[in-house]
């Protein structure tokens, strides 16, 4: 969920707003970039946040930090557990072969 300008307000597994009426949805594509002096202060944050979702992105904006984030078309792969890794190298040998990356 983000805010008008691409901000965004919160992360979840679950759907935004609980009720279900999500609108449109999104699939997350993590990049992040950070300063030495943030990354070393992100160990020592705490949040209530991160632990009950799982999600460390909340750690920062529950700590006061904005997450810019960009819509984008492209359609990533994902390895969320050791048996999408097989998955993942055939989709993306067939796509070598196919010409399409």
């Amino acid at each position: 969920m983000t805010d008008t300008d691409g901000r965004a307000l919160y992360f979840s597994r679950s759907k935004i707003p609980s009720d279900g009426q999500t609108g449109t949805t999104y699939k997350h594509i993590g990049l992040y970039g950070f300063e030495t002096d943030l990354l070393l202060n992100y160990i020592d944050m705490e949040s209530e946040l991160e632990s009950a979702e799982d999600l460390e992105q909340l750690r920062l904006l529950e700590n006061g930090y904005e997450i810019q984030t960009v819509e984008t078309n492209y359609n990533s792969k994902e390895v969320n557990v050791k048996s999408d890794i097989p998955v993942v190298e055939k989709a993306m040998q067939q796509e070598r072969t196919n010409g399409t990356q």
